[in-house]
């Protein structure tokens, strides 16, 4: 997990680009079981969101899709 971690610093655009997110730069990664969301803004990444695979895509779209909103 450590050299993956590693690896995203390195190459921050490893995950995949998500559009709906535009014109911020938000990516996802899954890891295992796992999702984490990421913005990348200059030298700066914001861990947004991780969540289990099992945990409903729907509710983690409306969950990021409030924070976005809100400016968080």
């Amino acid at each position: 997990m450590v050299a993956l971690k590693d690896a995203v610093l390195e190459h921050p655009r490893l995950g995949e680009r998500l559009a709906e997110s535009a014109p911020r730069e938000v990516h996802r990664l899954l890891i295992g079981d796992d999702e984490r969301r990421y913005e990348v803004d200059g030298d700066t990444l914001f861990l947004l969101r991780v969540w289990h695979s099992r945990e409903s895509a729907s509710e983690a779209a409306a969950d990021y899709s409030a924070a976005s909103s809100s400016g968080a």
